[in-house]
């Protein structure tokens, strides 16, 4: 320690003492510890965080984790890493991304188109066996005309399906397909800076 005047102790304790008890600089996001000012590195050192821990990666598809206890009440801190990889890495990521997803594209087109033609022939043979079975009353075309409908229908619904399926192929291709162009401007952008020579004016601002 160090020896204070008496008249001058008060002031010493409150501002210039080692000892004497402060907020944690986080106080602002919530930590109210008071730790006195000559340890109060030990209570904010975050350098053990730079090692390796465990974590959990979510999709972005609604994951989420419950851990099956009560609510916490605020002020609290939760600490999330964001990963974005390089750019040259992201970018081959969404060109790689996006050739799967156009030929996944073809495959639910291909299907939808298939099924449409099949329920097109189906309806066609439907309104043929009924209008055979209004012309003879027989049991045989009876039969024939609520096999050709119940054909009919499982067809329908197979085609409402590989519709569907193929709408939404069809957003996540062209979605991608932005994305990948984003990047790839981004990177013809990065490379034309980087041959593009300095200008006077820039050495001036660099100097400044």
């Amino acid at each position: 320690g160090e020896h204070v005047q008496l008249m001058n102790l008060a002031k010493h304790q409150q501002y210039f003492c080692a000892n004497r008890k402060v907020p944690c600089k986080n106080w602002e996001l919530g930590c109210d510890v008071l730790v006195r000012l000559q340890n109060r590195h030990v209570h904010e050192n975050v350098d053990d965080l730079l090692g390796p821990r465990n974590c959990v990666t979510f999709n972005g598809r609604q994951g989420f984790i419950a851990l099956a206890e009560e609510d916490l009440e605020p002020p609290f801190t939760a600490e999330y890493w964001v990963y974005r990889a390089p750019l040259h890495m992201d970018t081959y990521d969404k060109v790689q991304r996006t050739i799967g997803l156009y030929a996944h594209m073809q495959l639910t087109d291909h299907t939808y188109r298939d099924l449409k033609h099949r329920c097109e022939v189906l309806e066609r043979d439907v309104a043929s066996s009924n209008e055979a079975y209004a012309n003879s009353k027989s049991d045989d075309d009876e039969a024939l005309k609520e096999k050709k409908t119940d054909q009919l229908i499982l067809a329908a619904d197979e085609t409402q399906k590989a519709q569907i399926e193929d709408a939404v192929a069809k957003v996540k291709y062209r979605e991608m397909l932005k994305a990948a162009l984003r990047c790839i401007h981004e990177m013809v952008a990065v490379d034309d800076a980087r041959k593009r020579p300095p200008t006077p004016g820039d050495g001036k601002d660099a100097a400044a």
